[in-house]
C-alpha cells in the first residue's frame, strides 16, 4: 500500500469535482479524503500502486464536463495514515486565494425536467440547480468554494435538501446553491422604490401571472432579477413600452433580444411577413434607418440563454 497526495489546479471548484473524485475512488477502492482549498482541489489517497494509477488516470481523462483541469501535482512516497475510508473532506481556507470560479451555469435538462413535473418537489422551483448547473461565480464571495463563502449561507437545507446534499448517489451531492421552495430564495414582486406589491394570494405561480398582467397593461417596464444581474422586459407589441426603454438604455436602434415560448414562436415573430408588418408598425422608429427595414425584412435578435438566465419560470407562465 502508498500514500499520494494529488493537487489539481484549474476551474475544479463549483463543477462536482469532489463528489466526482467520490465516486472515482469507491470504484477503485481507494481510501482517503478530498477537499477543496486556496489552489484548487487537493485529494490525498491510500492503496494500492496500480488501483492509484488508474485512479489518477480516470481525474485526468473523464473530469466533470464543466471543469478545466490547468495542472495537477503528484507527491508520493509519503507516510501512510492508514484511512478507514473515503470522505469529502472540509475545506482548507490557509494560503492566498488562487483557485479560479466557474461562471454561472444555465440550467441543466435534468432540472429543466424537474421543473416542469408536477409530481416533483420542485416543480416550478425558479431556483432550481445541482452539481451541473445554477449559480456560482454570482454567488460567491470567496474561495474554497463552500456555502459558507456565499450569498447562499442565509438558507439553512431542509432535511430534504440535506438528504440529497449528503447523498452520494444523488446528483446534488455537495451542490453548494442546493435549495427547493421550503428552504431557499423565494420569489417577489416590489415597486421601484423597493416596496412590496401586493396581490391576491403569496402563491409564487400567481405572482407570475400578475407580473405578466402588470407587462401586458402598458408601457411597464419590468427588472427581472436572476443569475448574474437584471433582465429588463417590455411589452414587444407596445409602442410606448420600447422606445421608454430605448430611452433609457440609450439603445436608439440596436435590435433589442426577443423573449418567446418556443423557436416556433421566435419563427413566427420574427420569420412570417404579417407578423413582421405588424411588429414593424410598433417598432420605433430608429429601426427605419436599418438596411433590414429596407430591405422589407425585419431584423430581430434571439436569444435562448435569455429564457435560461430567469430559469425558465417567467416564460413557462405563459403556458
Amino acid at each position: 500500500m502508498i500514500r499520494v497526495q494529488i493537487s489539481v489546479q484549474g476551474i475544479v471548484q463549483g463543477v462536482g469535482f469532489r463528489p466526482f473524485v467520490f465516486s472515482l475512488a469507491a470504484k477503485h477502492s481507494i481510501r482517503g479524503r478530498v477537499l477543496n482549498n486556496t489552489l484548487g482541489v487537493l485529494i490525498d489517497v491510500e492503496g494500492e500502486q496500480s488501483l492509484i494509477q488508474q485512479f489518477i488516470d480516470g481525474i485526468k481523462s473523464n473530469s466533470p464536463p464543466l471543469s478545466r483541469i490547468e495542472s495537477v501535482h503528484i507527491s508520493e512516497n509519503l507516510e501512510p495514515v492508514n484511512y478507514s475510508e473515503f470522505r469529502i473532506a472540509e475545506s482548507a481556507s490557509d494560503g492566498k486565494p488562487l483557485a479560479p470560479i466557474s461562471p454561472d451555469i444555465a440550467t441543466c435538462e435534468d432540472c429543466l425536467r424537474e421543473l416542469f413535473d408536477p409530481n416533483d418537489r420542485r416543480y416550478r422551483y425558479p431556483f432550481i440547480n445541482c452539481t451541473n448547473c445554477g449559480p456560482r461565480f454570482t454567488i460567491i464571495e470567496g474561495v474554497p468554494y463552500d456555502r459558507e463563502k456565499t450569498t447562499m449561507r442565509d438558507f439553512g437545507m431542509c432535511d430534504s435538501c440535506r438528504d440529497e446534499y449528503v447523498n452520494p448517489l444523488d446528483r446534488r451531492f455537495h451542490a453548494e446553491p442546493i435549495a427547493c421552495a421550503l428552504c431557499g430564495p423565494r420569489l417577489s414582486l416590489t415597486n421601484s422604490d423597493g416596496s412590496a406589491i401586493a396581490f391576491n394570494t403569496n402563491n409564487e405561480k400567481d405572482l407570475i401571472r400578475h407580473t405578466l398582467l402588470l407587462l401586458l397593461s402598458g408601457s411597464i417596464i419590468i427588472a427581472i432579477k436572476g443569475i448574474g444581474g437584471f433582465h429588463l422586459a417590455c411589452d414587444a407589441l407596445n409602442a410606448e413600452a420600447v422606445v421608454r426603454l430605448r430611452r433609457r438604455k440609450h439603445r436608439e436602434d440596436k435590435p433589442f433580444a426577443l423573449m418567446a415560448r418556443s423557436r416556433r414562436s421566435e419563427g413566427g415573430a420574427a420569420g412570417s411577413r404579417g407578423d413582421a408588418n405588424r411588429l414593424r408598425r410598433h417598432a420605433h422608429r430608429g429601426y427605419a434607418r436599418r438596411r433590414a427595414v429596407a430591405q422589407n425584412m425585419l431584423r430581430v435578435d434571439v436569444s435562448v440563454n435569455t429564457v435560461r438566465t430567469v430559469k425558465s419560470f417567467f416564460v413557462s407562465s405563459l403556458r
